[in-house]
């Protein structure tokens, strides 16, 4: 089982600079090489719920429910407030 800090790096990694599907982001840190032996529901969900955190915390922003994968937007905060 991944790390707290491991799942939190895969996703920051794989959420983009501009707003992306939520279902891509999880696709893209499943992915990781050593993350997960293998790609399971619970580790998706496990995704979900580190991602809503990192939302939750501020350092993702997020459009719409992110229940519904297929239908939220997920972006890294822009460093500085800049554009």
């Amino acid at each position: 089982m991944p790390t707290t800090h491991e799942v939190d790096a895969a996703l920051l990694a794989a959420v983009p600079s501009r707003f992306g599907k939520v279902a891509m982001v999880l696709g893209q840190a499943a992915k990781t090489p050593g993350l997960f032996r293998s790609r399971e529901d619970e580790d998706y969900d496990l995704l979900a719920e580190r991602l809503e955190e990192l939302v939750a915390s501020g350092r993702v922003l997020a459009r719409g429910d992110l229940t519904q994968w297929r239908a939220s937007e997920v972006c890294l905060v822009a460093e500085g407030g800049g554009s």
